[in-house]
């Protein structure tokens, strides 16, 4: 049987209307903060490469192709650029820069055999050059940056 409120406040309240020794005035007690407690800077990074790395579908040339976002992002900003927008003009150089100075830190191997042989064609004469050293030349750069 349910009891009634006046039966509830009776067994939960003194006559003065104090709460008896052992009961709550707050049965569900205290609610829980809305607030999230804070992200670390790992679980931030993990999500932003988790977002960025994922594949969706973009349009190319060749048709539609699933790429990592940061790939369709660079493609949408070289396509702007093209365009003449000149702020994305500015970022893709420096995007293209910073990313050339990190590939030569982290391959100064590489560097020092692409520059001497860069070396070795322009102590050449142009004339003296044959067309099978200025592929080999053109090939090597093209492998040295996909490194």
């Amino acid at each position: 049987m349910i009891a009634s409120r006046a039966e509830r406040i009776a067994r939960t309240r003194t006559p003065d209307g104090r709460f008896r020794d052992g009961v709550s005035g707050n049965p569900s007690g205290r609610p829980r903060s809305k607030h999230q407690r804070a992200i670390s800077s790992r679980q931030y990074r993990r999500d932003v490469l988790m977002v960025t790395e994922e594949l969706i579908p973009a349009k190319t040339a060749t048709g539609v192709k699933h790429l990592p976002f940061h790939v369709v992002n660079l493609l949408s900003i070289r396509a702007k650029a093209s365009q003449g927008h000149a702020a994305s003009q500015r970022y893709l150089d420096k995007l293209h820069r910073e990313a050339v100075e990190a590939h030569e830190e982290a391959n100064p191997r590489l560097t020092r055999v692409l520059e001497s042989r860069e070396a070795e064609v322009v102590n050449k004469s142009a004339a003296g050059l044959q067309g099978w050293e200025w592929r080999d030349l053109n090939l090597f750069r093209k492998w040295s940056w996909r490194v």
